[in-house]
């Protein structure tokens, strides 16, 4: 393994003890700065109104998703894409 697959990992390790408390803004940090290979987005069929908007702010550059997963069901639906490197 090398540094920077070992660098990634703790990265995404962090990450994911701390979406829990940071939320969309950690995972924007990450997603700007090229860290995610995949995203997860879990919607709901209720919106609260307020909260940080996850894909806000995150620079004029394009990032491309390409779809892998939609799972559907009367109260949720399900995404996940791989974050195209």
């Amino acid at each position: 393994m090398t540094i920077a697959q070992t660098q990634k990992e703790e990265a995404i390790d962090e990450l994911l003890h701390q979406t829990s408390l940071g939320g969309a803004n950690i995972v924007k940090q990450y997603l700007i700065a090229g860290l995610l290979d995949d995203i997860q987005i879990h919607l709901v069929s209720v919106l609260p109104g307020e909260g940080l908007r996850l894909f806000e702010h995150i620079g004029t550059g394009q990032i491309q998703l390409e779809r892998i997963k939609v799972i559907e069901s009367p109260t949720r639906t399900d995404l996940r894409f791989r974050v195209v490197k």
